[in-house]
């Protein structure tokens, strides 16, 4: 598949470097709308996979707390007695996470819902609740 696609961008640049050696008469409006039209048509159906969750299949999902000291702890449930004193947050998976600054799901709270690394604007991290 990924010979596949590696084709279909050399032949898409292939296309595009044709159709540049051609247009020397052509009006430079045209030549925009053509260029945006042919990089459209190039990034189709390249996109970032995550996992996807499927009717009746448990989502998988991973949280992992980075201290400034580079400790890394991993989460896959709920917490609600912590003290992690984090500064950024991974999330991996298809699932949403709530942190909170106290204990038992109170307290100042972050929402973590894409995937990938943030920055946590809280002091602690004292529990943390998945989100449907």
């Amino acid at each position: 598949q990924l010979v596949k696609e590696n084709r279909n961008r050399n032949t898409n640049t292939d296309i595009i470097n044709q159709i540049l050696t051609n247009l020397e008469s052509c009006d430079m409006v045209v030549l925009q709308i053509l260029i945006w039209t042919l990089l459209v048509i190039s990034a189709q159906g390249e996109s970032i996979k995550g996992e996807e969750k499927d009717s009746g299949e448990e989502c998988k999902g991973l949280i992992k707390l980075i201290s400034s000291a580079g400790h890394v702890k991993e989460y896959k449930e709920d917490q609600e007695h912590m003290h992690v004193k984090a500064f950024k947050v991974v999330l991996k998976g298809c699932e949403c996470y709530r942190l909170y600054e106290r204990k038992k799901n109170r307290g100042r709270s972050y929402f973590v819902n894409k995937i990938g690394e943030h920055n946590i604007p809280l002091k602690k991290v004292g529990s943390l609740a998945k989100v449907p």
